[in-house]
């Protein structure tokens, strides 16, 4: 409501810019992904916009909207464009992470890995869902052996991590699709060890039992 007053009254232009944004966030903070995507379209078009702080990361602000609203390709500009631009180190580390999303959404997983890699090597941040999506991705362009390598580095690396037991039911099936019987049903015990609770057993069971039936 404050960002609506501000904006129906003649206003100074750097003020009206910053409401015109900080209601599109409002939008997109309750969910409304194509108010908020107009909003920022419109401040990013706002002459007295560029002296804001918050014209540095609107390519990012705009691709999150465009990724919210299933706009993939316009999502991957605007998450190129803010990950070449943005100096603030988390924005343009998660500006990349999303930016290999969208290629990975759109089926494009070569050019998912190269984002997620970039990622990767940005000094510091937690990695574990980059390292499973760019291990993941690897079985999709017909590259199981090193689907395996990067999945047996993850579970290694990544011990405490809310992927764990997605990596390892994806090991056991990868090492299953290779004829790796045995290995296979190891990662599918590692998944239960570690993670009794994980409501992948279930399905980690069947497919123990399928694999017993089928050998």
């Amino acid at each position: 409501v404050y960002f609506d007053e501000c904006l129906s009254q003649a206003l100074d232009k750097t003020i009206m810019a910053n409401a015109t944004y900080w209601k599109a966030e409002s939008n997109f903070n309750l969910g409304n992904f194509e108010e908020a995507l107009l909003g920022f379209k419109a401040f990013k078009g706002m002459p007295a916009a560029k002296q804001s702080a918050e014209y540095k990361h609107i390519d990012y602000d705009i691709g999150y909207a465009y990724f919210k609203t299933k706009d993939y390709e316009q999502a991957k500009d605007h998450f190129d464009r803010a990950s070449k631009s943005l100096k603030n180190k988390d924005q343009r580390f998660d500006a990349l992470v999303r930016l290999g999303d969208t290629y990975y959404v759109t089926n494009d997983y070569w050019n998912a890995m190269e984002e997620y890699n970039k990622a990767l090597q940005i000094p510091g941040f937690s990695k574990d869902y980059v390292a499973y999506q760019k291990a993941v991705s690897y079985g999709y362009v017909g590259k199981n052996e090193t689907k395996i390598k990067e999945l047996n580095d993850y579970v290694s690396t990544y011990k405490s991590s809310v992927y764990l037991d997605d990596a390892y039911y994806q090991l056991g099936n990868t090492y299953i699709a290779e004829n790796q019987t045995e290995k296979g049903l190891q990662a599918y015990q590692s998944l239960m060890n570690a993670r009794p609770q994980s409501p992948f057993v279930p399905k980690t069971l069947s497919k123990i039992g399928l694999t017993y039936y089928n050998t």
